[in-house]
């Protein structure tokens, strides 16, 4: 495979091509071949999550934006439809509660979800469907608000089309700005159905109001919100090398702490369109440019430790900013930090969540493609954008970073972002940042002749200075040095892509 894709690569004629296999070649680092926790591409659709029901959090997709078929009307929640003849819905945002206000006139309104497209296992044409198992048990879950309604409250209808289930749940009178009401029903499928014919959601009363903020539906035999059998296939891949979480493209828009709130109250996630284009759309393009179902980093850990992987973390940095230094900080200590120290109170709350002995995450990702990726500094609440880090960008961050996380853990195996010699320059030629180095680098770059996204390379700076790979150990290591090193290890990359 790997002679067949080289050959494509580079096309030669009346070329003979002879190997001696009984020449010992340099040993292949474990790290160059590993899994990336892309999950967001598959949000809901065939991917790692349990949950069922598209949109859950009912997002809508900012405006001015615009993504893959099938398009759903601006300004309303994807994936839903209000209730034909019920009392109009209010939209409070982007991604908070979608509300509606009962009158004797109108004593009810709600949401439905229809199927989408090709349903739930549909890849590209990515549409959306719900289908249940014969036998299985679920537990369908909402978060909702009633107000105003004198006391007696509301009733939120669920029903599961063709009578899958039906349930009618009391939903309390908080008041205005009250607290939120969780509202369960649990049921076995009777028959085995692929594609439900419509999920819908209605409100009944005479007066009040009724605000949406999220909803689920699980298979009661899930793995912390995940897919049991997705997880299973992982364990039996015997992958023992590293798991990037959360990701790689996606890596610049997870914020780590809001995985640690419970899984009901998680924000939504928003990538911008076209963002990665690895993926067509864009990185969450399966999912209407939403991300709202990746494990949080407790479920994560619990996932490396289940399928045997090694974590591997990529932390999101894209300006430099003491924010994002900051929150880098944080979580080394949350995964890595002594709760017994009372000065870390990242870990003491890891510890308080369960978990008192530190999960010693010990590869960190500072950044992905940082070259070239854009950035936007105040999506989606704004679609300005600037072009990729710059060599000095990039310098001056590496100089705040690398020093706040190994002043938390001195034994992190950092791996800094590499690209091509112009962008390398700066930091590895730096009078400014003599002490800049890290154990290892990983190279995002454009190779033209190859279609797709760029390959991955991981190289160990400490082999730079070896025979084989002739560069100083050092930050002055000269950058046409560090492409041609590079160079020498790009067969890796061929057989990263081919699969070998």
């Amino acid at each position: 495979m790997l002679c067949a894709f080289y050959a494509s690569a580079f096309p030669v004629h009346g070329t003979n091509l002879t190997i001696n296999a009984g020449i010992p070649l340099e040993e292949i680092r474990s790290e160059l071949f590993g899994l990336d926790l892309e999950f967001t591409r598959h949000d809901v659709w065939d991917g790692l999550s349990a949950e069922m029901i598209s949109n859950r959090l009912f997002a809508v997709q900012p405006p001015g934006t615009a993504w893959p078929p099938p398009h759903f009307p601006s300004g309303f929640p994807a994936r839903w439809n209000p209730l034909p003849g019920g009392a109009p819905l209010v939209i409070e945002g982007l991604s908070s509660a979608v509300s509606c206000n009962l009158t004797t006139l109108q004593p009810n309104c709600g949401l439905m979800q229809l199927p989408v497209g090709d349903g739930f296992d549909s890849g590209m044409s990515m549409g959306s469907a719900i289908g249940v198992e014969s036998g299985r048990g679920y537990t369908f879950t909402a978060v909702v608000r009633a107000s105003g309604t004198s006391g007696s409250g509301l009733v939120l209808s669920v029903a599961l089309e063709p009578s899958i289930f039906t349930a009618n749940l009391s939903v309390p009178d908080t008041g205005v700005g009250g607290t939120w009401s969780t509202v369960s029903f649990s049921f076995v499928a009777s028959s085995t159905v692929s594609r439900a014919d419509i999920l819908s959601l209605i409100v009944r009363g005479t007066q009040g109001k009724m605000e949406f903020n999220a909803t689920s539906l699980l298979p009661q035999n899930n793995f912390l919100g995940m897919r049991l059998d997705v997880v299973d296939s992982l364990a039996d891949l015997k992958f023992q090398g590293p798991l990037r979480y959360p990701g790689g493209c996606y890596a610049p828009f997870y914020r780590w702490k809001d995985g640690l709130l419970p899984l009901l109250a998680r924000p939504t996630s928003f990538t911008p369109p076209n963002y990665c284009l690895a993926v067509a759309g864009g990185v969450n393009a399966y999912s209407d440019g939403f991300m709202q179902n990746g494990p949080g980093i407790d479920e994560y850990m619990a996932l490396v430790s289940r399928i045997g992987a090694t974590p591997a973390i990529t932390v999101p940095l894209q300006f430099g900013s003491e924010k994002e230094i900051t929150d880098a900080r944080d979580w080394v200590e949350y995964c890595n930090g002594d709760s017994s120290d009372p000065k870390n109170v990242w870990a003491a709350l890891r510890a308080a969540r369960g978990h008192p002995e530190p999960y010693n995450v010990k590869m960190w990702y500072l950044g992905n493609e940082i070259a070239w990726q854009l950035r936007f500094p105040d999506y989606p609440a704004s679609l300005n954008q600037s072009g990729g880090m710059t060599g000095v960008e990039y310098q001056r961050a590496l100089e705040s970073l690398i020093p706040a996380l190994l002043a938390v853990d001195p034994s992190l195996v950092l791996l800094v972002v590499s690209s091509d010699e112009r962008f390398n320059a700066p930091w590895l030629n730096s009078d400014v940042t003599p002490n800049i180095s890290a154990p290892a680098l990983i190279s995002h770059m454009k190779i033209p002749m190859l279609v797709g996204p760029p390959p991955l390379l991981l190289l160990p700076l400490r082999k730079l200075s070896s025979p084989t790979l002739p560069c100083s150990h050092s930050s002055r290591a000269h950058g046409k040095c560090l492409t041609q090193a590079l160079e020498k290890v790009l067969m890796y990359a061929f057989l990263w892509m081919s699969g070998v």
